[in-house]
């Protein structure tokens, strides 16, 4: 076994009986417990995550397999797999929607199918996917997401459906930095609140000036800016970037895509209000975040790997007591592969089972795979 880093109680591993290192780390307060961390695949071939719905709708899981290319879903944890028919296309970018039928992105325009692989609709207009995992969400029948695109556009836009996905409109836009009048350089994410009915939340950034928070009390229809002043006021405007969120009926939380003023991430709490009250809860290490995982056992922040200030992706955890604990370090042991953002901001929002999936790039392990497995598990005998 690789050896690892070692935080009193839960262990965290990573590559469970699969060809590549593992890593041991902990949480404080389950001593019983280990999270093991492993490359996944669909029937031993290589995979890549898209997606993974674990409330709201059914759970399932899917994937794009690099043996024929196909789109694949999952109803137990990734244990077996069907194939999605979808002759002909190739899909970078899809999400489950709480109907069980998926929205997949062919790089111009955006389909909705159902498992079986039937078309039930078709968005023309869709030069631009979305982020990660948090640039589209779904409440009741509506699904809205956040265009993404990187010194390419001129504009971008949130687009809504009220009807799960079969028709599309345009309801918020902004200005990109390749126009004469840049507002934001790209969108990071729009959420629904799930303890406010009809609220949303939607994130830009990159630059200080860019990071941009507004929030929509009409489910999508109209927005408003809520980013915090008093945090602009105090040169913190990379507070507001971000690209995952956690909602609970008090607060919401993130971590910064920024290091906030070239110091280091930062874990948040927004208070909810017109604008945004923004506390800072503490540093979360010289990576910027890329996700935010609900378990039982805290929320689970990854770091990206690209600042080049650590050897690997960071792996933090925000516990129900509000203690920001480093987990460990995701080591880069293939070589061959430069530091990236090694998850891409995409994975399950919330654990299901004790178990979540990742996108993880090619840094982590020399076996081709993007789908990682995270899991919790019990360990056998007494523990202090």
């Amino acid at each position: 076994m690789a050896a690892g880093v070692v935080w009193a109680g839960v262990t965290l591993l990573v590559g469970r009986g699969a060809a590549g290192p593992i890593y041991s780390f902990s949480l404080p307060s389950a001593p019983d417990v280990t999270l093991e961390m492993s490359p996944a695949f669909i029937n031993h071939v290589g995979a890549e995550f898209l997606d993974h719905r674990t409330s709201d709708g059914p759970n399932i899981l899917l994937a794009r397999s690099y043996g024929d290319h196909g789109i694949y879903h999952s109803t137990d944890m990734g244990e077996t797999w069907t194939r999605i028919p979808t002759p002909g296309e190739n899909y970078p970018r899809g999400f489950v929607t709480g109907e069980g039928c998926v929205l997949l992105w062919n790089g111009h325009q955006l389909h909705l199918r159902t498992l079986r692989g039937k078309l039930l609709a078709t968005q023309p207009d869709a030069p631009w996917p979305w982020l990660g995992s948090w640039g589209i969400g779904q409440a009741g029948s509506t699904i809205m997401y956040a265009e993404y695109s990187v010194f390419q556009a001129k504009e971008l836009r949130v687009f809504r459906s009220g009807d799960g996905g079969r028709m599309w409109s345009v309801v918020f836009r902004q200005t990109t930095d390749m126009s004469d009048n840049p507002q934001i350089r790209h969108f990071h994410l729009v959420q629904p609140d799930p303890y406010y009915p009809n609220h949303w939340y939607l994130s830009s950034g990159d630059l200080p000036k860019e990071s941009r928070v507004w929030r929509s009390v009409d489910d999508g229809r109209t927005w408003v800016e809520v980013t915090d002043p008093e945090a602009v006021k105090a040169g913190h405007e990379g507070l507001h970037r971000f690209t995952a969120t956690v909602f609970t009926p008090d607060c919401i939380y993130w971590a910064t895509d920024d290091l906030v003023r070239s110091t280091q991430a930062k874990v948040v709490r927004a208070t909810r209000g017109t604008p945004l009250h923004l506390e800072v809860l503490g540093p979360a290490g010289d990576e910027c975040m890329r996700n935010a995982v609900v378990t039982d056992h805290g929320i689970i922040f990854i770091s990206e790997h690209s600042v080049g200030r650590s050897p690997g992706a960071r792996v933090y955890v925000l516990t129900p007591d509000q203690r920001i604990l480093q987990v460990g370090t995701l080591t880069r042991h293939n070589k061959m592969v430069r530091p990236e953002a090694v998850t891409t901001s995409l994975s399950s929002r919330s654990a299901s089972r004790d178990q979540f999936f990742t996108w993880g790039c090619g840094e982590l392990f020399t076996i081709k795979t993007e789908l990682y497995r995270w899991e919790f598990r019990k360990l056998p005998g007494p523990h202090p």
